[in-house]
C-alpha cells in the first residue's frame, strides 16, 4: 500500500467539518442569513469539498466508459436509497425531489458523479486529439469558466425549464474547483518529491 498524503486527509476531514457546522446552522438553528453560514458554505464548504474530490479522481487510459459506469454504480445508486428512504420517511414526493436542484440534500453525490463523467469525456477528447499537457490544462479551464457562466444562466431559468433542477445544471458553477483539484493532481504539486508509486491520496 502506497503513502498517504497527510494534509490531504487533513483537508477532507476539514470540509466534513465545515459541512456540519453548516447544516447545524442551517437546519438546527434555523439561521441561513447568517454571515457565517454563507462563508462556509459558498466561499470554503463547497470548493474545498468539490477540489479535493479532484484530487482523487484518476481517468484510467483505458477502459474509460467502464470506469464511468463503476463510478455511476458507487455514487448514484446508493445516494437514490437513500434519497428514497429519506423522502418516504418525510412523506415526500419522490418525483419532486428528482426535479430539484438539490435532490433533498443529496445533490452533491450526483453531482460528483456528472463531474468525473464530464471530466473522463474531457480526457478522452484530449488524448483523441493528442493535446500536450498545457493545452489540456487550458483546455478543461476554458471548460469550467464556461460551466460557470452557464450555470448562471440555469439558476435564473431553472423554475422554466424542468431539465435544468432535474440534471441539476446549477450545480456546475462548481465544476471550476473539481477542474482545479485534478490539475492539481496531474501536475504533481500535491506531494513533490515522491514518485507516482509511493503515492496514494487519501485511498
Amino acid at each position: 500500500m502506497g503513502k498517504r498524503i497527510g494534509y490531504v486527509d487533513a483537508m477532507r476531514g476539514l470540509a466534513m467539518l465545515l459541512v456540519v457546522i453548516g447544516h447545524v446552522m442551517l437546519f438546527t438553528l434555523k439561521d441561513e442569513g447568517n454571515m457565517l453560514f454563507r462563508i462556509l458554505s459558498g466561499e470554503l464548504q463547497i470548493p474545498l469539498f468539490f477540489m479535493v474530490s479532484g484530487f482523487l479522481v484518476s481517468v484510467p487510459g483505458r477502459g474509460v466508459w467502464s470506469f464511468v459506469g463503476k463510478k455511476a454504480f458507487l455514487l448514484c445508486v446508493p445516494a437514490a436509497i437513500f434519497m428514497a428512504a429519506y423522502v418516504w420517511k418525510d412523506g415526500g414526493d419522490y418525483v419532486a425531489a428528482w426535479v430539484d436542484s438539490y435532490k433533498d440534500g443529496y445533490w452533491f453525490t450526483f453531482t460528483l458523479f456528472q463531474f468525473v463523467a464530464v471530466y473522463a469525456v474531457l480526457k478522452l477528447v484530449s488524448r483523441a486529439v493528442k493535446l500536450g499537457r498545457v493545452a489540456e490544462g487550458v483546455l478543461l479551464v476554458a471548460v469550467g469558466v464556461v460551466a460557470l457562466y452557464a450555470s448562471v444562466w440555469c439558476m435564473r431559468e431553472e423554475h422554466t425549464y424542468a431539465v435544468i433542477p432535474l440534471l441539476g445544471l446549477v450545480q456546475f458553477k462548481s465544476f471550476i474547483y473539481f477542474l482545479t483539484g485534478t490539475l492539481i493532481a496531474e501536475h504533481g504539486l500535491l506531494a513533490k518529491g515522491l514518485s507516482d508509486k509511493e503515492i496514494k491520496v487519501g485511498g
